[in-house]
This record gives structure tokens, sequence and C-alpha cells, in this order.
């Protein structure tokens, strides 16, 4: 187990603050501590990516057909309520 539960307690409170290790960065609720857990999710990644590209036309072909397709712009406002203004 490589963890070190320190380490793990400050990266928490940095990145829950936006201070220290994570000064600078978009904000996340979601962070994988540890070289395992960033594997883990690297792993899990890749594999939602290749599940997204595969049904691409699967969820496409929902959009109503006016509909122009990509995200409208209230869309991405309520996306980024999380960023740092």
């Amino acid at each position: 187990m490589p963890g070190d539960l320190k380490k793990v307690a400050k990266a928490i409170v940095d990145v829950t603050k936006r201070e220290g290790v994570a000064e600078g960065k978009r904000w996340s609720p979601r962070v994988p501590l540890g070289s395992d857990g960033y594997e883990q999710v690297k792993a899990k990644v890749e594999i939602v990516g290749e599940i997204l590209a595969e049904y691409k036309d699967v969820s496409c072909g929902t959009d109503r057909d006016s509909h122009p397709g990509g995200t409208t712009g209230e869309m991405l406002d309520f996306l980024n309520i999380f960023e740092k203004k």
C-alpha cells in the first residue's frame, strides 16, 4: 500500500481550500490520491472513453431533429459554477 496518511490528509485539506499542492488548479469534487488511485482512475477513464466513442451514434441519435448538436452556453455556465473567479 503506497499511501502516506499524513500526505493524504494534507492533500485533502489543500484540495478543499485550493491552496498548497492544489493552488492554481481547477476545483474538482474527485481527486484520486496515491499512485494506485491515479492508475485506477486513469484506466477507468480510458474504458469510458472507448465506450463513449462506441455509443456516439446512439447518444447523439436521441437529440431532437431541430437541435444543431453541441452544448448550449447555458449548460456550460452551469458546469462552470465551481470554477474560481
